[in-house]
């Protein structure tokens, strides 16, 4: 079995991941009461816990953006490596197409770093 020190620190992840006090009383095994205790004595910890929670799911945030990015990137240059490669009298309709897959990628882009 945990002990306090244990519990608390438990208590305090959960709260920082937004659990509700009935959840963390079902995994921790304490009462509820005993988790507004908690809660009160350990608030700064909380908050702490957090914050460092929003840090993580903004990193995690900005990581997935710059991949995002990265990708939108590369696909525009192989199409416009295409569009240079292709003589768009012998088929216009690709052209056009790709044109427009290629303004799609730009306003991804533009959204992405609007950020």
């Amino acid at each position: 079995m945990e002990n306090k020190v244990e519990k608390q620190a438990k208590f305090i992840e959960l709260r920082a991941k937004g659990n509700s006090y009935d959840n963390i009383v079902k995994q921790l095994g304490v009462s509820k009461n005993t988790l507004l205790k908690w809660s009160k004595e350990l608030a700064s910890e909380i908050e702490d816990a957090i914050l460092f929670e929003k840090d993580a799911l903004m990193e995690r945030y900005k990581m997935t953006e710059l991949h995002l990015l990265e990708l939108y990137g590369e696909e525009l240059k192989s199409i416009r490596e295409d569009l240079l490669n292709w003589n768009s009298i012998s088929n216009p309709e690709t052209n056009k197409n790709d044109i427009a897959v290629q303004e799609q990628i730009i306003n991804g882009i533009r959204k992405l770093t609007r950020c």
